[in-house]
């Protein structure tokens, strides 16, 4: 059920953007669920759960 439908949102969503760029995206899955999502979807090529927090903290070390 959501597990599907989630792989088929991202499979669905990288085709537009394909479609619309004219070349194939790189397609990261991030969060929580992130490698649980990329088992059962062959187009995501890489899985970094925690890319919210290395942002915050990139952003705290560039700050003033």
């Amino acid at each position: 059920g959501l597990l599907r439908g989630a792989a088929g949102l991202v499979l669905e969503y990288a085709a537009r953007v394909e479609a619309l760029l004219g070349q194939r995206p790189v397609v990261v899955a991030t969060g929580g669920d992130a490698r649980t999502v990329a088992r059962v979807c062959p187009r995501i090529e890489r899985v970094e759960p925690d890319l919210t927090l290395l942002g915050l903290g990139l952003a705290l070390r560039e700050a003033p």
